[in-house]
């Protein structure tokens, strides 16, 4: 069709402004999006008469598609009785429309589609463009069941047992892709993660180790600053070594077996990722802090110290150890400041806690030749906040 596109006595151009302006109006000037295409189309499948209309409009769209965004379309599926269909561009983009009134349907195409985009999103880099490819070549294929059980359930109601089995395989081809694209999805967000952890260990260091230079100009009998560095330096790398711990696969070469599996937002934003992991190990450095002067401060004491911190090499071990454990376990640090805490403050009666007398601290001993062990009658407890021994609070080992 050229020139004045005159065909069987008629003009096409003519008749197609005339059945369709606003079509025709977009397919020459533009913008043009799939939905165009696929209404062009609907046309020659609505109204056979108008088929060389529909070609006409159809070749339009292609044309002006193709000049607007730069890609041509690779792969395509067409309902041939619901108003539906799907592509996959050469940029690799899933394109889909889909007018009914099944809402089963119309949800699973908006999810296919919000999920194509998030493997576009996450998958971005050239370096992960065999993964973006397999997702969305699988993706497109669920799409394209999707558009034929539209199709089948167009159908007479008699055919209502083939309805029935086009929906359930439709539903299991779904779930399998969905849940193979969230594991790749979630393996990329936890290495972003992880980056961000890794530059955030190194960012604690230097700031803590900056905080023990000064402290040492001008808090050295204020501060034990040799076992400050062992605890801060120790929470922020058990920060690390926890988010390490609970990305390894357990079972089955996925998370599923792991206890506490790290479980991310992968929606969020690379950059909201990266921060959100560099921020770990402060976190993990601070517990370990309020640790360290929860112990220096009496709340807890090391036994044969009287609440002080000595230069020795047990003592720094158990500073380290102890900063370490708040680090990986935000559960353990928590548990040393409520049960410090009940050296401060007394239970109520409704508590069914036993009060504790205002004596002594807990004591953790500590030799002079060895490293430090805790003391904790209550390891067996499933409550460590309320468990109480009657006589001074006691200290959760890290687990």
């Amino acid at each position: 069709m050229g020139g004045s596109s005159v065909e069987n006595g008629r003009d096409v151009r003519a008749t197609a402004r005339r059945i369709s302006p606003d079509l025709y109006d977009s397919v020459t000037e533009g913008p043009v999006s799939f939905e165009h295409l696929a209404r062009a189309r609907r046309i020659g499948q609505a109204h056979p008469r108008y088929r060389e209309e529909s070609r006409l409009l159809e070749r339009l769209a292609r044309e002006r598609y193709r000049a607007e965004n730069g890609q041509a379309l690779l792969s395509e599926y067409w309902c041939e009785l619901a108003y539906g269909g799907c592509a996959l561009t050469s940029g690799y983009q899933l394109l889909s429309v889909l007018n009914r009134f099944d809402d089963e349907l119309v949800v699973m195409q908006a999810g296919i589609t919000q999920l194509a985009r998030d493997v576009q999103r996450v998958f971005r880099s050239h370096r992960f463009v065999d993964e973006r490819v397999e997702m969305l070549e699988a993706l497109y294929s669920v799409m394209t069941r999707v558009m034929a059980t539209a199709d089948a359930l167009e159908t007479s109601p008699t055919e209502a047992v083939g309805q029935g089995a086009a929906l359930a395989g439709l539903r299991a081809q779904w779930d399998l892709v969905r849940r193979r694209a969230a594991v790749l999805i979630q393996r990329q967000a936890r290495f972003e993660y992880l980056v961000g952890v890794t530059v955030g260990v190194a960012a604690a260091v230097a700031v803590f180790a900056a905080l023990g230079a000064l402290a040492t100009a001008h808090w050295r009998d204020q501060l034990a600053v040799p076992a400050f560095l062992a605890a801060t330096l120790a929470g922020s790398v058990g920060a690390l070594v926890s988010v390490v711990q609970r990305m390894m696969p357990v079972d089955g070469g996925n998370l599923r077996g792991s206890r506490h599996p790290l479980v991310l937002d992968w929606t969020a934003p690379r950059a909201q990722k990266l921060v959100a992991g560099a921020t770990r190990p402060f976190v993990g450095a601070v517990f370990a802090a309020v640790v360290y002067f929860a112990l220096l401060g009496g709340l807890l004491t090391i036994q044969g110290t009287g609440g002080q911190a000595r230069d020795t090499p047990a003592t720094f071990a158990f500073f380290g150890l102890m900063g370490f454990s708040a680090g990986f376990s935000e559960r353990f640090a928590t548990d040393v400041l409520e049960r410090a805490g009940l050296a401060l403050t007394a239970s109520h009666p409704d508590e069914r806690v036993v009060q504790a007398a205002p004596s002594r601290p807990t004591e953790l001993p500590v030799s002079s030749d060895a490293v430090p062990t805790v003391q904790d009658h209550a390891l067996s407890s499933p409550s460590p906040a309320l468990r109480h021994d009657g006589l001074r609070p006691a200290v959760r080992p890290p687990r």
